[in-house]
């Protein structure tokens, strides 16, 4: 109940002193205006960088896979609220497929929880750590199917990546996701604690690369237009 007050205070006295109120995403904005109901606000996208997106060459090469290996991934820094077990649990349903966590922890703080997500990797999943530079644009470049499955977000830089880099994502129900699949018909969402419906949903998506393909070229149009 303090929490409740404390937070319900704060977002008040900034809903009365800010000119002007901006989220990225109207699940933000619904987030906070139950606690400071009546606020004035507007939504601006969150932009995707498209003139950063690179072509990097032998991608899928630099994780140590061939060109014919089709590449399950999640991006981005490592931390509870991603769901990252979810993607290891996936991992365990479908044996045969490569997994990729391209990522690691982006404080300290989160590195004893990154490290127990190496040790209870099975085989075919690769930890690659903190991704900079080439690395990091690779291995969006490199991937087939990219799994986001949250547990919570406003806004997510990762999935403008994929939207800028074409990649077809499958993503937890959040608000945020829904709000763009709604509009763009990507990416692809299911129930966030539907163990069987993200592995069905995937599977699926791996032997139809035609549906993947127009997956990707529906989260490509969300990133050209924003």
């Amino acid at each position: 109940p303090f929490r409740r007050a404390y937070a319900r205070v704060v977002h008040e006295v900034v809903a009365r002193a800010a000119d002007d109120l901006v989220f990225l995403s109207e699940a933000a904005a619904t987030a906070f205006t139950r606690y400071a109901p009546g606020a004035n606000y507007r939504v601006v996208a969150h932009g995707v960088q498209m003139s950063d997106v690179r072509t990097v060459p032998d991608a899928k090469a630099r994780f140590g896979y061939d060109d014919e290996t089709t590449l399950v991934t999640q991006h981005g820094f490592v931390n509870p609220r991603k769901g990252c077990e979810t993607f290891l649990e996936l991992a365990r349903y479908l044996p045969d497929v490569s997994f990729l966590l391209a990522g690691g922890p982006r404080t300290e703080n989160h590195r004893a929880y990154y490290e127990t997500l190496v040790e209870a990797a099975p085989e075919n999943v690769q930890c690659t750590d903190r991704l900079d530079g080439d690395d990091f644009h690779a291995a969006f470049a490199a991937s087939d199917l990219a799994v986001l499955p949250y547990r919570e977000i406003f806004q997510s830089g990762i999935l403008n990546w994929c939207a800028g880099y074409g990649l077809p994502v499958v993503a937890s129900d959040v608000p945020y996701f829904e709000e763009i699949a709604r509009e763009y018909g990507a990416p692809e969402t299911f129930h966030r604690t539907d163990r069987g419906a993200v592995v069905a949903t995937v599977r699926r998506l791996l032997y139809d690369p035609e549906a993947r393909a127009a997956l990707g070229d529906r989260l490509h149009a969300y990133a050209v237009e924003n």
